[in-house]
């Protein structure tokens, strides 16, 4: 598994350098006495934006070690300090590391930002188990096997069938989350299945929510 450490280059805008937050940003203070040390910031943060709107992660990383205007976070650094070392010094592991850290590095920054808006909860996106607790006016909910824990339709099999002997655990688990997601919304709730439903789940799913509210997807030419 690849593991992601952010880095977050800022949106556009005009800057000004702050001696306020340079140590926050692991950089060590200093007097800046002409106008061109500005200017170099903005130019060089120009740059950063620039490859954050059309260049690729490796253009965002390169930008960072080139101008070292900020400091790269320790994990980011770590790989790409692996990237610097000779094939036959890397274990066979190490070296699949480094060609998806390759990979990685070739991908367009611009697929990240709404991942990292997504990761933070800045989107009109969220997982069954992220809105637990919370409320909304209206209410879309996607049920597919994306998870292996999770088969949403042979919990509604298993309503009309009987729970199973020994299957009252992922039953129970099935079942709850389902009733967390159904239970988020304030006026209107609707439900997209994009996985197989048996009869008895569409049985059920009659039962709950009425014949008249099911609707079937038309089928593809």
């Amino acid at each position: 598994m690849l593991k992601l450490a952010w880095l977050r280059v800022p949106e556009p805008r005009k800057y000004r350098v702050r001696q306020d937050v340079l140590p926050a940003a692991g950089i060590k203070p200093y007097a800046i006495a002409r106008n061109r040390n500005n200017a170099g910031w903005a130019r060089d943060m120009d740059a950063l934006v620039e490859a954050r709107n059309r260049g690729s992660i490796g253009d965002v990383l390169d930008l960072f070690k080139k101008t070292q205007r900020l400091r790269l976070p320790e994990a980011v650094a770590r790989r790409e300090a692996r990237l610097t070392k000779q094939a036959d010094e890397l274990e066979e592991c190490e070296q699949r590391a480094v060609e998806r850290l390759k990979a990685l590095r070739a991908l367009s920054y611009s697929e990240i930002i709404p991942l990292a808006r997504f990761i933070e909860e800045k989107t009109l996106f969220s997982t069954k188990h992220g809105v637990k607790g919370a409320e909304f006016e209206n209410v879309l909910v996607v049920v597919g096997r994306g998870w292996s824990q999770y088969d949403f339709s042979q919990m509604l099999t298993w309503v009309q069938t009987g729970v199973p002997t020994g299957k009252d655990e992922p039953f129970e688990r099935n079942r709850n989350l389902f009733h967390v997601a159904c239970s988020r919304p304030k006026t209107r709730l609707a439900l997209l299945f994009t996985q197989y439903l048996s009869p008895e789940a569409m049985q059920t799913l009659t039962q709950w929510f009425g014949a008249g509210n099911l609707r079937s997807a038309p089928e593809e030419e």
